[in-house]
């Protein structure tokens, strides 16, 4: 069977990932055997330094989500100054769900315009992305090419408690609510 990665041209892989070490790791391997099959791989990333090195340690280019590349930059931290504007809405106790169902929307708003032009400049043709960072999907929607969400989990029985049905009945009714205006707001910018 000949590799994928060995064919007249090297496929262009990009990567869409988080600077949490329990996301990234796990990947590193995959990078690995990317490259050792021909393959180039774009791994966009936050600015954390400890992460990004790893990442060109295992033969990936690193790229920026954003085209300045601010040192700042926090995803987590994206759509948070619209929590204002809503706060009338949210429980005090519900605030850390809102952050957690909106950063991955609004940081697809705030990065996806330059994601998809440097995706094009590079000649992607196959994305792989964390399901916590849907701008990866976006991507490969926009360019027309195949995605596959890498998902990792730290083991059974530890989301037990955010699966519980009966002590989080309506949590996922109003994150699905929360996240409701970053969706149409993506669709309607990049369709």
């Amino acid at each position: 069977m000949q590799d994928a990665c060995n064919g007249s041209s090297s496929p262009v892989v990009a990567i869409f990932n988080v600077a949490m070490i329990g996301h990234v790791n796990p990947t590193f391997a995959l990078v690995q055997e990317l490259v050792k099959r021909g393959c180039r791989v774009h791994y966009f990333l936050p600015p954390v330094s400890q992460i990004r090195s790893a990442a060109e340690d295992s033969g990936a280019q690193v790229e920026a989500y954003l085209a300045d590349d601010p040192a700042d930059f926090v995803l987590e931290q994206c759509g948070l100054e619209d929590l204002a504007s809503v706060q009338q809405d949210v429980l005090p106790d519900e605030r850390a769900m809102w952050e957690r169902a909106v950063w991955p929307l609004a940081s697809t708003l705030m990065s996806g315009d330059h994601v998809i032009a440097r995706c094009k400049e590079l000649g992607v043709n196959v994305v792989l992305y964390d399901p916590i960072m849907p701008c990866g999907l976006l991507v490969a929607k926009v360019l027309g090419v195949p995605c596959a969400s890498l998902v990792t989990f730290p083991g059974m029985g530890s989301l037990a408690d955010m699966l519980n049905a009966s002590e989080h009945a309506g949590r996922l009714e109003k994150a699905t609510a929360f996240r409701a205006p970053y969706g149409k707001a993506i669709e309607q910018k990049f369709g």
